[in-house]
């Protein structure tokens, strides 16, 4: 197990026999998370870039409010589900969450 910034993760294990699974805060969502309490600190920039440069696979799982622009020349799915959000909006409803992979 590492605690360490997943920049640092990536750069460690990456090669072409390394899957990673990334489920990163979801910009524009004001939920309480593991990182705090919303997630305005986040740094999509840094984290889209480190993606794009992983030479293993992976999937990252995402909000939508940011649009699929983002993941341009990946396989992108939209899933819906039924979820629990924490935070001011709350309670249990559907969501749609972006499932994308480099394969």
């Amino acid at each position: 197990m590492r605690c360490t910034d997943y920049g640092n993760v990536i750069r460690e294990f990456d090669g072409k026999d390394t899957f990673f699974f990334l489920d990163p805060p979801y910009k524009g969502y004001d939920a309480l998370s593991i990182v705090g309490p919303g997630h305005r600190d986040w740094d999509e920039d840094r984290f889209i870039k480190t993606v794009r440069r992983i030479r293993g696979k992976f999937l990252v799982t995402y909000g939508t409010r940011s649009g699929t622009d983002l993941f341009q020349g990946f396989h992108l799915r939209r899933v819906r589900h039924r979820g629990r959000v924490k935070g001011p909006t709350g309670g249990s409803r559907e969501l749609t969450t972006l499932v994308v992979t480099n394969f």
